[in-house]
């Protein structure tokens, strides 16, 4: 009778738990199915064919002389690759010497024309500042360029040019892509501040911190952008200069302040309508550039700028319904640097710094924005823009 008791509670012990059966059974195979009928698809083969271990080692060692081969090619291709750039830098610099090389002749030209003023001579002044403009462009064209000052001061003295259309394709499309993205991030950072998580300082500096990072890259891309061929009107680098100094007033003004508090609602609802509005011009832009260079009215480095250079363009249904948007947006903007500035005018030596420089700010911001759109909206209505 104890020897059955033995048996029985030895049996008990080695018999698993139900939650450790269950574990065993949740664990994932070592070989998924996939791999499983591969290997016997092998074996399989092997038995087949009588393959003797030293043919699978020939196989394999063809294989490895393959692939050393095909790496070789790869590195022979790759020297070729670098040595065909290198001439066609060569004859870059030939190219940009040519050019150089006529300024001393066209210089001489313009001092013998200038003795004279006969219809002839006329004609030939004319000629000769239409080749000289038109040199003047070629040259630049081909001439490496390191960008603007904002551009040299983040990737120093270096060249910003693509010659190869895939490259500065490859540009456009980033650029764009980026505005796609980031229109929907800064209304759903105004939307949480506003609604969900009012007063967090987490998402204040997130959000002031963002939009520093958005108006330094879109200025940095749209200088490299305009080196590369496309037609961006100034103010708009101008206006991200000036945007960049607000955010780093935003994130330097001391969050427990009463300026800032009181500010900061003003702040918040304009980002919000900015940002809903830039969702609708962005929609309206892409798909007016892409009909613009279908039909050849703009060139393949267009980008999505309120400036579009359009030759046959006139007032569309579409942006006769964007423009009051854009206009109202940009009188609460004003709105909201005059209320600033009369504050800031009652309190001058009282608030902090940042209350008159961000109404300055504003109202400057507005102006120019205004008068562009207005600018551009009359240059469609000519037909012009």
């Amino acid at each position: 009778m104890n020897i059955v008791k033995k048996a029985s509670s030895g049996l008990k012990t080695n018999i698993l738990p139900c939650d450790s059966l269950k574990k065993i059974s949740d664990r994932k195979p070592f070989l998924s199915l996939q791999r499983r009928l591969h290997l016997i698809k092998i074996l399989f083969n092997f038995l087949c064919q009588n393959t003797t271990m030293g043919d699978i080692v020939k196989d394999i060692g063809s294989r490895i002389d393959q692939i050393e081969n095909l790496k070789q090619d790869v590195l022979d291709g790759s020297v070729r690759f670098e040595q065909s750039m290198r001439k066609d830098y060569k004859d870059l610099d030939t190219l940009l010497s040519k050019c150089k090389s006529k300024d001393k002749d066209i210089k001489q030209i313009k001092l013998i024309l200038a003795k004279d003023n006969t219809p002839e001579i006329k004609e030939l002044r004319v000629r000769l500042s239409q080749q000289e403009k038109e040199l003047r462009n070629l040259h630049m064209s081909l001439k490496p360029r390191t960008g603007s000052l904002f551009t040299r001061l983040f990737l120093g003295r270096v060249n910003v040019k693509h010659y190869r259309h895939g490259e500065r394709m490859r540009l456009k499309e980033e650029y764009h892509k980026f505005k796609r993205k980031t229109d929907f991030l800064s209304l759903g950072f105004a939307l949480l501040q506003l609604y969900l998580f009012p007063g967090n300082r987490l998402l204040q500096l997130a959000f002031q911190s963002w939009l520093l990072y958005y108006y330094a890259t879109l200025a940095l891309r749209e200088n490299i952008l305009i080196v590369n061929g496309s037609h961006i009107r100034s103010w708009w680098i101008i206006h991200h200069y000036i945007s960049m100094a607000v955010s780093v007033a935003l994130l330097s003004w001391p969050p427990t302040s009463e300026s800032y508090l009181i500010a900061e609602q003003y702040w918040l609802k304009l980002n919000l309508y900015q940002s809903t509005v830039q969702i609708l011009q962005t929609w309206y832009q892409s798909r007016k550039l892409y009909k613009m260079i279908a039909l050849g009215d703009a060139g393949c480095m267009e980008v999505n700028t309120p400036h579009l250079p359009q030759r046959r363009s006139g007032i569309t249904q579409e942006i006769t319904l964007l423009l009051p948007f854009l206009l109202a947006v940009q009188i609460f903007m004003f709105y909201n640097g005059v209320v600033l500035l009369r504050w800031g005018g009652y309190q001058l030596f009282q608030l902090e710094w940042q209350v008159p420089f961000l109404a300055f700010s504003y109202v400057i911001l507005a102006l120019g924005n205004m008068s562009n759109t207005l600018d551009i909206y009359f240059d469609k209505l000519r037909g012009r823009g």
